[in-house]
């Protein structure tokens, strides 16, 4: 056995340079060489006269190479012709134009292929072929305007295709021939007008179909037609205008979440999603949607409805009929005027997040909420609610979170709060509020924070004036303590202080021109359970300063002067020209 007697670093290199020259290879100058197997020929400035020379200083045995961000725009055929063993190929970031035929077909081990940010315009015929473990190609953001129909050939564990943002305008049968075997397709980004009909048909093991960000505007009755393993599809971002009746009928069966926001839906037929007992989320929202069709939801497993930033003035009793799982609901940023009562009856005991805030609500009704048990939030915000019934919100007994602020309450009182029992966070901020009778929550809830409003009435640069507007039968008159804390710098001007009972404004001065403060005036109770935020940023006014621009006065025998001044100037210069002249 051959001992090292002092070892060092010079021997691991002389070692190591040893174990490469054995295998009769060095690691290529513009590239990173890890273990043998990893080679980094990123970012190398490299050509496509550098690349065959490149490779042939590579091992055969290699089974990683990152050839990105170079400047390659053509890969011949035949140079990866030895690397048998290579399981990944990252060619992204290049200039590539074109790819020559079969370049790919030695590579039997190959997993994921990576081409995207070339200049590719077409995938041709045989681009991927014999690769019998090839999983995953990437080839998105390209100038790819067309698929030949046999671009891939005997890839039989091909999974996901990534072909979004090229320029595919059409998409058919032909198109997608070579990609059966494919459970994950993106063609988002392509500018996609038209979905021939049966274009999917032979893509029956496709599970997620991305066609987001495109230009179509009409789907027919087979669009759809072979996806019968669809369980997601995303066609947000297009410009739909209407669905026919039982358009996706061919994925019924199958589709858990269909994605059709921002088009331009106006309204939803009853027999659009008829009878999809598998979809459980349902995403509308940003249409132009001003009617739902009665009994819409009716045999739909639906879990989950996103109806936000529509055009809907009303829900009457009849749209959610048959809707029985729905848990969220999400129908803010409408128009809603009015929700009928039990119009949210048929789920109400499965709901747990309802969301109904940025709409023109006047009012809430008893029965509106009833037999939700099980809702955990309700957000209500920014609407013009003054006016709250008596027990509306009885059956809401396991509520957490209920956001009521930016609305026109006035009075709030103990039997529009009765039921909630479980209650955790009450925002109520930003509504006149003029009267507040806090509940006796029981013990078992913990403590509750209830948000609560003030309003600034002057600013200076040093000092705030600050308003609250309760009157003394509020019930939340004990003793306030005020805490006006400096944001940029974290220091505390001033102390907190207590004020006295009943008081409803405040001056806080020796503040700091120009500077952002949280103030918070929080009543202080007799009870630890009840926790109140009333809390606002403020910035105080820049110092000004006046400025006195001083003004020259300048008198008629000035200006002579000044003239005369010139003029003597003038007549010397001009004497003094004339000498050099007769110099000269």
């Amino acid at each position: 056995m051959v001992k090292f007697k002092g070892c060092n670093s010079l021997w691991l290199v002389v070692l190591y340079l040893s174990c490469w020259m054995a295998y009769g290879v060095v690691c290529p100058d513009m590239c990173t060489c890890a273990e043998r197997l990893y080679i980094y020929c990123d970012h190398g400035n490299m050509t496509d006269e550098d690349l065959v020379p490149v490779l042939s200083t590579i091992p055969a045995e290699t089974i990683y190479i990152d050839l990105s961000h170079n400047s390659l725009t053509f890969i011949p055929a035949n140079v990866f012709k030895k690397f048998s063993a290579l399981i990944y190929i990252d060619l992204s970031h290049n200039e590539i134009r074109n790819i020559s035929e079969n370049v790919f077909r030695h590579l039997k081990n190959l997993q994921k292929i990576f081409l995207h940010h070339n200049a590719l315009s077409r995938l041709e015929n045989q681009t991927f072929t014999e690769m019998p473990l090839l999983k995953e190609i990437h080839v998105y953001n390209n100038d790819i305007s067309a698929i030949e129909m046999c671009a891939c050939v005997n890839t039989p564990k091909l999974d996901k295709f990534y072909v979004h943002h090229n320029k595919i305008t059409s998409v058919s049968n032909r198109t997608l021939k070579s990609f059966e075997t494919v459970s994950y397709l993106d063609l988002s980004e392509n500018g996609i007008q038209t979905i021939t009909q049966y274009a999917f048909t032979k893509l029956v093991s496709l599970q997620t179909l991305i066609l987001s960000r495109n230009n179509i505007s009409v789907l027919s009755m087979h669009s759809f037609s072979g996806l019968t393993s669809l369980h997601y599809l995303d066609m947000s971002e297009n410009n739909i205008s209407e669905l026919e009746g039982f358009i996706f009928n061919p994925i019924r069966s199958s589709i858990k979440t269909l994605v059709l926001k921002r088009n331009r839906l106006k309204s939803i037929h009853s027999d659009v999603f008829y009878n999809m007992r598998s979809l459980t989320k349902l995403d509308l929202s940003y249409n132009e949607i001003n009617t739902l069709g009665s009994r819409m939801l009716l045999g739909v497993g639906l879990e989950e409805l996103h109806i936000r930033g529509n055009n809907l003035t009303e829900i009457n009793t009849e749209v959610f009929v048959g809707a029985k799982k729905i848990n969220v609901l999400d129908v803010s940023h409408n128009k809603l005027t009015d929700i009928h009562i039990r119009a949210f009856n048929s789920f109400s005991e499965n709901i747990y997040e309802i969301n109904i805030e940025y709409n023109y609500l006047t009012r809430l009704l008893a029965g509106v909420f009833e037999g939700m048990r099980f809702l955990q939030s309700a957000k209500m915000a920014n609407n013009s609610i003054s006016y709250i019934e008596d027990w509306t919100f009885r059956d809401l007994v396991n509520l957490k979170k209920l956001d009521l602020s930016w609305n026109k309450l006035s009075t709030v009182t103990l039997e529009m709060l009765e039921g909630l029992g479980s209650l955790k966070v009450f925002n109520l901020h930003f509504n006149p509020l003029v009267r507040f009778e806090f509940p006796k929550f029981s013990d078992s809830q913990g403590t509750v924070e209830i948000n609560m409003n003030l309003t600034v009435s002057d600013i200076t640069h040093n000092s705030v004036a600050i308003k609250w507007p309760y009157t003394a039968g509020s019930q939340i008159y004990w003793s306030r303590e005020v805490t006006c804390v400096k944001v940029e710098h974290c220091s505390f001007r001033p102390q907190p202080e207590f004020l006295a009972p009943y008081e409803t404004d405040i001056i806080l001065n020796n503040l700091e021109a120009d500077s952002l403060y949280y103030v918070c005036i929080n009543p202080a109770f007799r009870s630890n359970q009840i926790k109140f935020h009333q809390c606002l940023h403020v910035r105080t006014d820049k110092v000004f300063i006046e400025t006195t621009i001083p003004v020259i006065t300048v008198s008629e025998r000035d200006i002579s002067a000044a003239m005369h001044c010139c003029y003597s100037a003038y007549i010397l210069m001009c004497s003094f020209l004339m000498f050099i002249t007769l110099l000269l």
